[in-house]
């Protein structure tokens, strides 16, 4: 009953479609001579998607916009999910997974303030309103020593700065949710923007409804930017961002609420640049948090509840130096302190015995940084940077030292051609456990402590970038190879977790692991149809012996995913385009059997992740409409349509209390229209 109401809801909720398309049309330049000088004038735009290497990337929020839409909304981080190296996801599954590392290995990022979870409900699409930002940049293998103590990418969110204009307004409105969205030039040395989304999921409760199970959902978020120049040299610029989430679902012929899911997020940050003739110096304070809170009851058979925490506060700080025409030198250091309060839980029923759980803990933990990086054109066919970052960390016992040194290198062996070459080493000391994978928000945070050691990595990647055709084709590569040590796994099944008073952090281990692949991207930038394939091929292996004598794929890992978006610009108004993934399941470990034997649950598991959830595919298509009307006002319409074919991929394996029986569980098998009206100003 339970899960099909849920699956009901989720069907009903997730009105979206997921769509990338092609990033600019043709350029064209028009010349005349008056008098004495020659005006040139065209209209010039900008790809949504700059490479700057074989493994970094810009992305241009503005030109986000005009692509499809998931539930009416861009969502930036979906748009990541398309590119060579970064995970493909499903249904239940959100994060950005890079070359086999872990969410938790990758740091998102608002103007230097960490965001612990930036999804909404079942990881259906980001917390992140597009409208509010500039530009994304990624880094995936190639990291300089000024990136921070993380083993995976790096996603920072830009928002903007300079308002174009004393007052410019634009609001969307979508079956589900809206969005608004201010930009103010409130005087010369001051700008000011607003974002705001809501969601009125609640409109829709009667069509919800199913098997005498009512859920409801809601969401907000908001994104507030104060950005003052004081002088041309300087900016200080606040931001702001906080969401909430909450999902419900009742019986409606008992009155008994099923399940309760609340989370929230907070990110704030203060930065202060300040550009010199040869220095640039940028300094930022931070504070961040994350709660979550769930409960399920299935009346007699089991009540289970949880809720965990973790809070930062940071200050970083560095400094750019232009040694000479050909080499700099940027050098800083950082502090953080993060207060966590990992998953504390009980459960009581039928099933249960008696009542079991573990109760609220409090760790703290500080970490504190020093880097320097120089970076040397050499000439103009060869560039490198040679860095170094050191760390010491201090969480409840004994303190840790790291220091990762890294370097990058890049040869230029034709004008359009470009190799590159990196090595370096990398250490964390925030470790994300994940228990159940369903894509409700039961994720929790730990620091390294006691057996939990500091992870680290030892990284190295080759990558070519090329053009052909005047830049209207590229096609990049990069070959990767990571070796982890203290690679955390948790291996409890959910069984012993319910029903047999099992203690989880008695089934976390750390182990060695290794992630090795290739990404390859083909894109055509230019023209009327445009558009980008890529294709990924991933190991991510982990060992650790007292979960399986032999090595086993992490349970995020995926083989292989092929992802091609297209596009076709009609004219400056019309505009269509698709999506297709095409993705290896993920691993699970199946159980074999089970039986209760002196009132305990027995459960007889099979190889850990031995098993593949089957192949996921999905094809979205979308068509967007500008109308201009006066004073640059303008109505963007998008129609969107996800899982055109109606394919029913399998995201996670579902168990029975009642007679312990398995289910390959998929959320959406049918084709679900999107609408959404955008009005700019």
């Amino acid at each position: 009953m339970l899960r099909g109401g849920l699956l009901s809801f989720c069907i009903a909720v997730s009105i979206a479609c997921f769509s990338q398309v092609g990033l600019q049309t043709d350029t064209t330049i028009e010349a005349y001579r008056d008098v004495e000088e020659v005006q040139v004038k065209g209209k010039l735009l900008t790809p949504a998607m700059n490479q700057v290497s074989s493994s970094s990337f810009t992305l241009n929020i503005k030109e986000l916009q005009a692509l499809p839409k998931l539930m009416g909304q861009t969502d930036p981080l979906y748009f990541l999910q398309t590119l060579a190296g970064i995970q493909v996801n499903n249904e239940a599954q959100g994060g950005i997974f890079v070359q086999g590392c872990d969410n938790a290995h990758t740091l998102l990022t608002i103007n230097d303030a960490p965001v612990f979870y930036p999804s909404h409900v079942l990881n259906l699409f980001s917390a992140l309103n597009a409208s509010h930002f500039e530009r994304i940049g990624v880094v995936m293998s190639a990291h300089g020593a000024a990136d921070a103590n993380r083993l995976g990418g790096a996603v920072t969110m830009q928002t903007y700065r300079n308002a174009p204009a004393p007052l410019n307004f634009s609001a969307n409105v979508g079956l589900l949710c809206s969005d608004i969205h201010l930009q103010s030039h409130c005087s010369e040395k001051s700008d000011l923007f607003f974002s705001g989304r809501a969601s009125y999921f609640s409109m829709y409760k009667g069509l919800l409804k199913t098997d005498n199970i009512q859920p409801d959902y809601n969401f907000q978020d908001f994104n507030l930017t104060y950005a003052y120049h004081p002088t041309p040299k300087d900016d200080i610029v606040f931001t702001a961002f906080a969401g909430n989430d909450r999902l419900t679902a009742d019986n409606t012929t008992s009155d008994l609420r099923l399940f309760d899911v609340s989370w929230q997020n907070l990110a704030s940050s203060v930065t202060w640049d300040r550009t010199e003739e040869k220095e640039q110096y940028h300094t930022s304070l931070f504070l961040s948090g994350y709660h979550n809170r769930f409960q399920f009851d299935l009346q007699k058979e089991l009540f289970f509840s949880g809720r965990s925490s973790v809070g930062a506060v940071g200050v970083k700080h560095h400094t750019c130096l232009r040694l000479s025409s050909m080499m700099s030198l940027k050098a800083g250091g950082e502090y953080s302190a993060t207060r966590y309060a990992p998953l504390a839980f009980a459960v009581q029923g039928d099933f249960a015995l008696g009542v079991n759980g573990m109760p609220k803990t409090l760790l703290y933990a500080h970490e504190a940084s020093v880097y320097a990086d120089i970076s040397h054109q050499v000439s103009p066919l060869f560039h490198y940077s040679l860095g170094a970052r050191a760390t010491a960390y201090y969480c409840t016992e004994r303190p840790f030292f790291q220091i990762d040194p890294r370097a990058n290198f890049s040869l230029r062996v034709t004008p359009d051609h470009f190799l590159y070459l990196h090595i370096g080493s990398y250490s964390q000391n925030n470790h994300t456990i994940n228990l159940i994978s369903t894509g409700l928000p039961t994720d929790f945070y730990i620091p390294a402590h006691g057996r939990f050691k500091p992870e680290y990595a030892l990284s190295s990647s080759i990558g070519y970038k090329g053009s052909f055709l005047k830049q209207k084709y590229i096609l990049s590569a990069e070959i990767y190879f990571k070796q982890l040590y203290n690679s955390l796994e948790c291996s409890i099944n959910v069984l012993d977790l319910l029903y047999n008073n099992a203690v989880y952090t008695d089934f976390i281990y750390a182990g060695t692991g290794q992630n090795y692949g290739l990404d390859i991207t083909f894109q055509k930038a230019k023209g009327k149809f445009s558009g980008y394939l890529t294709y990924s091929l991933g190991w991510a292996k982990r060992f650790i012996p007292e979960i399986s004598d032999r090595p086993f794929d992490s349970s995020h890992s995926r083989r292989h995913q092929l992802v091609a978006t297209a596009t076709y610009h009609f004219n400056t108004s019309w505009s269509v385009g698709g999506v297709f993934t095409l993705a290896t399941g993920t691993p699970y470990t199946k159980p074999e059997s089970a039986y209760i034997l002196n009132g305990c649950v027995v459960a007889r598991m099979g190889p850990y992740n031995g098993e593949h959830l089957p192949l996921t595919h999905r094809l979205d298509l979308s068509a967007n409409y500008t109308l201009r009307l006066k004073n640059n006002q303008s109505l963007d319409f998008n129609v969107s349509l996800y899982n055109v074919y109606c394919h029913k991929n399998v995201q996670f394996i579902t168990y029975s209390p009642a007679h312990f029986r398995i289910r390959q569980t998929g959320l959406l098998s049918m084709i679900i229209p999107s609408v959404s009206v955008r009005y700019s100003m």
